[in-house]
């Protein structure tokens, strides 16, 4: 009924307040917890200003068709649903999207070699004298496969990371 529908849609308009009133205080835009401050007024314009635009921000799916959007749906085996709307398409899909795993792996290697070189690039340095050992930690993302470990140890092995101090 008319009347479940606009409930539902109020709840959906109140989750979303919420949520966004918490980014807000996480943010130090507000920072009232149960009472409203003092300028609340222009606090709450923010908050506005917030909501329009994350309602506003273009997704990848932006620019597609209806048809498109329809197409990719029906390539990842996903049901369509009877409202097939752009917004309601829209979100199937970005939700497709957050639950797909990331597959390094399926990378070309000259690609996973430049990710491997930007992880270990954290700006180690080791300092060397006389008297210490210097102990160089073996990074954690070399035990996560022997692939992995293959691959990687010549870039995590093969970049200097020194520092020499003079008398």
């Amino acid at each position: 009924s008319q009347a479940e529908t606009d409930e539902e849609k109020n709840q959906e308009r109140y989750r979303e307040f919420t949520e966004l009133l918490e980014k807000c205080c996480d943010e130090g835009i507000c920072f009232c917890k149960h009472k409203l401050p003092e300028n609340y007024g222009k606090r709450c314009r923010v908050l506005e200003r917030i909501m329009r635009e994350a309602k506003e921000q273009p997704t990848l799916y932006s620019s597609w068709s209806v048809e498109n959007l329809q197409t990719e749906v029906r390539k990842r085996n996903i049901a369509l649903p009877k409202k097939r709307s752009k917004a309601g398409l829209t979100k199937l899909l970005q939700q497709s999207d957050s639950s797909r795993p990331f597959r390094l792996m399926h990378l070309p290697v000259e690609v996973r070699l430049r990710i491997y070189g930007m992880a270990f690039d954290g700006g180690r340095t080791g300092d060397l004298d006389a008297s210490s050992r210097a102990d160089i930690a073996e990074p954690a993302l070399l035990r996560t496969s022997h692939q992995i470990r293959d691959e990687a140890t010549a870039v995590f092995y093969g970049t200097p990371y020194f520092r020499f101090h003079l008398p």
